[in-house]
């Protein structure tokens, strides 16, 4: 576990060396807990989110999920994968996954999904990783038309009218 805990923080700090000021900052802030109170779980879901960070600014591309190009599936899949957690390449069969949590519970982690481009449709399109939640306030890492992007949830309106739910894959 203290080799765990030892690579996690020599990937932290290599990323916060080559990340964006914005991403910088999100990892600045979260601090690491002591090596001995670090649980499996919650060392799964850093790694997850060590793997997401090291991707933003990666182009989007439909239906890809390599290292140069994602889509949103394809990232969330990528990030789970690299803990041993195999998830569809499609954003519906993802939320068919998991436990369902209410958004106010959501953790970092869990995944968060949408409808697709129209607020009509009851489909979902679209997923995104739970980075944060601090007394409600949701930030997530996602795949978008803008690349791999960390966004505000409770500050877009776009994504605030299209949420559809939240799923816990780690429990």
């Amino acid at each position: 576990m203290i080799r765990t805990y030892t690579l996690l923080l020599v990937s932290v700090l290599t990323l916060l060396f080559h990340s964006s000021t914005y991403a910088t900052d999100l990892l600045a802030t979260d601090s690491l807990p002591a090596a001995d109170t670090v649980s499996v779980f919650n060392t799964r879901v850093d790694s997850i989110l060590l793997v997401a960070k090291k991707q933003l600014g990666t182009p989007y591309g439909y239906g890809s999920n390599t290292t140069s190009r994602f889509d949103c599936s394809g990232l969330t899949r990528h990030c789970f994968s690299s803990v041993g957690v195999e998830l569809p390449h499609s954003s519906a069969a993802q939320a068919k996954l998991g436990e369902k949590v209410q958004l106010k519970d959501a953790k970092k982690g869990d995944l968060i999904f949408f409808k697709g481009r129209s607020t009509r449709g009851k489909s979902i399109g679209h997923v995104a990783i739970v980075v944060s939640n601090e007394n409600g306030e949701i930030h997530m890492i996602h795949a978008t038309s803008r690349g791999v992007i960390i966004d505000h949830y409770n500050k877009s309106e776009y994504y605030t009218r299209r949420f559809i739910e939240v799923r816990r894959i780690l429990s």
